[in-house]
């Protein structure tokens, strides 16, 4: 039988007790280690996070300010490529307005100068009035070059026609009828004249008759085209009908045309 003992307490004691208690003691003190030590890891673990979320924050502010430079770089970037697209649109636009007027200041100037110093050949009227006959007869004319350079490469090409007074000349009357040629002349020099004529002229009876009554016609045409300094073709086109009664030439309301 187990043997009981009074302690010094006066409590009893059994023997097979004292195992168990010393074992629970250390027991419980293990536990405060692992605690202590659970503590210290949890704290250091804290710690830990702490230090990396600050150091994260100012990761993240110093990335923050670097993305806020970039964005307020990049703002200023686009507005002064804004700017300078603008003023170099203004300086484009100037610079176009200036070649433009240059252009018509030219265009004027060239202009002004070929009015002036261009050939301008003019017709100086028919040498003689119609004569109402059936006799063959032949009208000349003079081209008079009245401008401040030479005529080049002058051709006239001359006709008539009699004509119904109803019917109107046509658009191009020499395209139709039976023509004179002058032939290419080197040149008519300033103030010099040329002398041109009509294809020879022979009334039928009939004609005589309708010319004295005025129920016809008697056309005089020419067109001559010739080059000046500005190596730019020229023309003169005139038209005369011959009035029996006041016995000259006048000029026709079209077909008229110097350029």
């Amino acid at each position: 039988m187990a043997e009981n003992k009074t302690g010094e307490s006066g409590h009893p004691t059994t023997s097979t007790n004292l195992p168990r208690q010393v074992a629970d003691l250390d027991s419980t003190r293990r536990f405060s280690r692992f605690e202590k030590v659970s503590l210290l890891v949890q704290v250091l673990f804290l710690v830990v996070t702490a230090i990396y979320a600050g150091v994260a924050y100012f990761q993240f502010r110093a990335m923050r300010g670097q993305l806020d430079a970039m964005i307020e770089s990049n703002r200023m970037s686009r507005q002064n490529s804004v700017d300078a697209a603008r003023e170099t649109r203004e300086s484009l636009d100037l610079t176009r307005r200036q070649v433009l007027l240059s252009e018509l200041a030219l265009g004027v100037s060239r202009e002004s100068l070929e009015a002036t110093q261009r050939a301008w050949i003019v017709l100086r009227g028919l040498d003689k009035p119609l004569n109402l006959s059936t006799d063959r007869q032949v009208i000349s004319f003079d081209l008079e070059n009245v401008g401040r350079s030479p005529a080049m490469q002058v051709v006239s090409r001359n006709g008539w026609s009699v004509l119904p007074i109803e019917i109107t000349l046509p658009h191009d009357p020499l395209a139709s009828v039976k023509l004179s040629h002058i032939p290419y002349i080197t040149v008519i020099g300033p103030g010099q004249t040329q002398r041109g004529e009509l294809p020879p002229i022979q009334l039928q009876q009939q004609d005589i008759v309708g010319l004295q009554s005025g129920s016809k016609v008697f056309y005089a045409y020419a067109g001559v085209e010739y080059r000046d300094q500005f190596q730019i073709s020229r023309l003169l086109r005139f038209c005369l009908f011959f009035d029996p009664k006041l016995g000259r030439w006048l000029r026709c309301t079209h077909y008229q045309e110097v350029r």
